[in-house]
């Protein structure tokens, strides 16, 4: 599941949406509508402005690992997901609530 808030944004990588994964035009942090295990947010927070608001948004709903130094078996991981660019990359958990 990918999320987009900009709709000229989506409406470009629906055209090059793989099969195997959905797009959604919503806000990840009101949308309740899904659960998720993991969620990735790679090269996402220098488009925020106030990204310290966002992460601290993002924490009421998920539980963040920041990985700055990967072990190998995640680089392989990455590059079956065809990431390239390993900058900054954000795992979030999502907390259980109940």
């Amino acid at each position: 599941m990918g999320y987009e808030i900009s709709p000229q944004v989506f409406e470009l990588c629906s055209k090059k949406s793989k099969q195997n994964l959905t797009l959604k035009l919503a806000n990840l942090l009101e949308d309740d509508a899904d659960y998720f295990d993991i969620v990735m947010a790679i090269d996402v927070f220098e488009h925020i402005k106030d990204y310290f608001g966002f992460l601290r948004k993002l924490n009421t709903k998920f539980f963040i690992f920041h990985l700055i130094y990967l072990f190998k078996q995640f680089f392989a991981l990455l590059q079956l997901l065809s990431i390239e660019n390993l900058s900054d990359i954000f795992i979030i958990l999502q907390k259980k609530l109940h």
